[in-house]
C-alpha cells in the first residue's frame, strides 16, 4: 500500500488572502467551501464538515465518537489542542464526545450561527445523500457485523445484506430528526435536557442505547490542551499535547536520518513509541486554512468501523467503539509565528476495517517532511521502505500545505487528498 496525494499548488505567492480546505468526503467538502466563500471561519468550516460527516461517512465520523483537532487563532498567537476524543467509561462503554467537542471548537473560534452548521448535515441525513467511494468500501468492510444489529441492518444494508453500493441512496431519518433537535435546542438536548412531552428525554434515550449513565453523559466535556513544539527554522511544528511526544520523536528520528531512509527512520520511531502513538482505528480527516491565517486540523474515530456496529434506533446514532481514543493520526499544524501564518495543516487517516498500525501516524509524518523540509508541492508519491514492517503501510493524509516566501512576504499554497478519488479539496480566492 502507498500514500499518494495529489493537489494544486500555484506557483505565484498569495498574500494569505484565500482559504484551502481538504476532507475525507466530497460532500463535506463542498459544504466546507460555501461556508468560507460566505465568510465564516476555518472552525466554522471544520464544524460544519464534520457534520457533515457524520452524516455521508458514519463509518468513520459520527455523534457516537469523537475526535481530536489543532487550532492556530493568529489573533491571540496561540495553538491549542482541543480532545474530545471518546472515553470509555468504568463499564467499558465510550462517551460520545463529537457534539460537545464541535460546539466547542464553535464557541471559542465560530463566527457564524452553531445552527446554520446543523442545517445541510439535518437534511442530507433525512433526505438521502449518495454513498461515497469511500463509504462504499467501508460499507463492503463491515457488513458482516452491520448485519447482527436491526437497526444498522436496516439504515446501511440491502436485501439478503447487501451492503449499500456506491452512489446509492443512504436515508437516515432518525438521524436527521436527532439533528434537527439538536438545531432547535441546542447540545443540552443530546447531553442533558429533554424535548417536549416525549416520555423520555433525547438524553434519556441516548444514554439507554448506549449503555451508559445518563449522569455521565451530561457531564462530557471537551478537553483544551497545550501542543508538543518542535522547531522548524522560521516556524514551529505543534502536535497534540497526548499523542504529540511519539509523534515529535519519530519527526525528530526521520530528520535525523537527512537525506537517508527518513521514512524508514520515521517508521521506526513510531513502532518504538507504539505505547504514546496507540493502535490504529479507521479515521476521518480534515484541514482548513481561511483567508484570516486561521488553521484547523482534525481527526475523528469511531473507535471502530461504525463504532461498535449498534444504532440507537430511535435517534440513528451509531454507537462508539472501545478503541475511541487511541491510533489517531495527528492532527499536525505548522506555523510561522513571527508572521502567525498558518503553513501547515494536516491529519492523516487510517485506512481499511482492521488498518495497520502507526499508518495514519506515517502518512501525516511523510507529507509533513515533504513539505516542511523538502519544501516542495504535495503531489508525489511516497512507498513503502525496507525499514517498514512487512504488515504495515501508510494510510492517507488530507492536508493544506504552504511556502512561504521570508523575502517578500507572501505564501503560497494548496490543498492535498488522498488521489485514489476517496476525498477531496477546495481553494477560495478572496
Amino acid at each position: 500500500m502507498m500514500l499518494v496525494t495529489a493537489g494544486c499548488h500555484p506557483s505565484k505567492p498569495m498574500l494569505g488572502l484565500s482559504g484551502y480546505g481538504a476532507a475525507d468526503d466530497p460532500r463535506a467538502v463542498e459544504i466546507g467551501r460555501a461556508v468560507i466563500e460566505n465568510g465564516g471561519s476555518a472552525a466554522d468550516a471544520a464544524v460544519s464538515m464534520a457534520l457533515t460527516m457524520a452524516v455521508t461517512l458514519p463509518s468513520r465520523v459520527g455523534l457516537g465518537g469523537g475526535g481530536l483537532c489543532l487550532v492556530h487563532d493568529p489573533a491571540t498567537r496561540a495553538v491549542r489542542t482541543l480532545d474530545f476524543l471518546p472515553e470509555s467509561t468504568t463499564g467499558g462503554a465510550p462517551m460520545p464526545g463529537l457534539l460537545r467537542g464541535l460546539y466547542t471548537l464553535h464557541a471559542a473560534y465560530g463566527h457564524r450561527r452553531w445552527e446554520e452548521a446543523l442545517g445541510a448535515p439535518e437534511s442530507l441525513a433525512g433526505l438521502g445523500t449518495p454513498v461515497s467511494r469511500q463509504l462504499a468500501a467501508d460499507l463492503r468492510a463491515g457488513a458482516d457485523r452491520l448485519a447482527h444489529d436491526r437497526g444498522a441492518q436496516r439504515l446501511f444494508l440491502s436485501t439478503n445484506n447487501r451492503p449499500l453500493a456506491e452512489g446509492e441512496t443512504l436515508v437516515q431519518t432518525e438521524l436527521g430528526a436527532t439533528l434537527g433537535l439538536v438545531r432547535q435546542r441546542g447540545i443540552a438536548a443530546f447531553y442533558g435536557a429533554s424535548f417536549g412531552a416525549s416520555e423520555s428525554s433525547l438524553a434519556e434515550t441516548l444514554a439507554r442505547g448506549l449503555g451508559v449513565d445518563q449522569g455521565g453523559l451530561a457531564g462530557v466535556r471537551a478537553r483544551w490542551g497545550e501542543t508538543v513544539q518542535v522547531e522548524n527554522d522560521h516556524d514551529v511544528i505543534h502536535f497534540p499535547d497526548k499523542s504529540g511526544s511519539g509523534l515529535a520523536a519519530a519527526w525528530q528520528a526521520g530528520l535525523a536520518a537527512g537525506d537517508g531512509d527518513w521514512l524508514g527512520a520515521m517508521m521506526g520511531a513510531l513502532r518504538a513509541n507504539a505505547g504514546s502513538v496507540g493502535a490504529a482505528v479507521p479515521t476521518a480527516a480534515l484541514a482548513v486554512v481561511d483567508p484570516q491565517e486561521q488553521g484547523v486540523a482534525c481527526v475523528f474515530t469511531m473507535g471502530g468501523l461504525f463504532g461498535n456496529g449498534r444504532v440507537v434506533p430511535e435517534l440513528g446514532v451509531l454507537a462508539g467503539g472501545g478503541g475511541g481514543a487511541s491510533g489517531v493520526g495527528g492532527p499536525v499544524l505548522m506555523v510561522n509565528h513571527h508572521q502567525e501564518t498558518t503553513l501547515f495543516a494536516a491529519g492523516g487517516a487510517a485506512t481499511g476495517a482492521e488498518p495497520s498500525d502507526r499508518a495514519a501516524a506515517g502518512a501525516l509524518l511523510s507529507a509533513l517532511h515533504n513539505s516542511a523540509v523538502d519544501h516542495r508541492p504535495l503531489g508525489g508519491m511516497v512507498t513503502e521502505t525496507s525499514a517498514m514492517a512487512p504488515s504495515a503501510a501508510l494510510g492517507v493524509v488530507e492536508a493544506v500545505a504552504c511556502l512561504y516566501d521570508h523575502q517578500h512576504g507572501g505564501k503560497s499554497c494548496g490543498a492535498v487528498t488522498d488521489a485514489r478519488g476517496l476525498g477531496g479539496v477546495f481553494t477560495v480566492l478572496k
